[in-house]
């Protein structure tokens, strides 16, 4: 789309909104240098909060927000932030709704420039096995297994508890790209640096 607005990029999102617009924009980010612009299409009614709310959380600036015939226009400037942000996610095939949730929020939380670990305990760990992420597709969500290899790609860590990991019987072998057995002692470091986090 034509602007006069001067931007080093341009990004047209269409519908997309939610954790995958602020992957979208993430991705795109990375290829400007700090302090040149981005402008982006984007027709998701909840644009306006989400962009503005992963500025800030990344250290980006939403210059301005222009009217587009079908959506907005926004304008951001790339800057530099970055803390860690951990998910401690229980639940796999168990509960696929909320391990969705979980992830969805893990490819957020990672779009955002967020250092972002998930860790799998319990019946989570099996969503770090071969396969099992292609089994889970809630109605009305992303993939899993778009959700996993989008939030990986993205520098997103997964790391296994390594006891829960032993209790079902599996192997390294077994394990997807990606993903490392840890134990309590890593964990901790993780949240005990700078980090939040939350638990589903």
């Amino acid at each position: 789309m034509e602007t006069s607005i001067h931007a080093d990029a341009i990004l047209d999102l269409g519908e997309k909104g939610c954790g995958q617009l602020v992957m979208e924009v993430m991705l795109a980010m990375r290829n400007l240098a700090e302090g040149q612009t981005l402008l982006i299409t984007a027709y998701d009614l909840a644009a306006n909060e989400d962009l503005a709310a992963w500025c800030r959380m990344t250290g980006n600036t939403l210059v301005k927000i222009l009217p587009d015939p079908a959506g907005k226009q926004f304008l951001l400037r790339k800057g530099r932030l970055m803390n860690n942000f951990g998910i401690n996610l229980t639940h796999s095939t168990d509960d696929p709704d909320r391990a969705t949730v979980a992830m969805t929020i893990a490819n957020a939380s990672v779009a955002s420039g967020k250092n972002t670990m998930v860790f799998l305990s319990s019946e989570g760990v099996r969503l770090a096995i071969k396969g099992v992420a292609d089994s889970i597709h809630e109605e009305g969500l992303q993939p899993m297994a778009d959700l996993v290899k989008n939030y990986v790609a993205a520098g997103g860590a997964i790391w296994v508890c390594s006891p829960c990991f032993k209790k079902r019987g599996y192997s390294e072998g077994d394990l997807i790209e990606g993903a490392i057995l840890v134990g309590g002692a890593k964990l901790v470091e993780f949240m005990t640096n700078d980090a939040s986090g939350v638990s589903y």
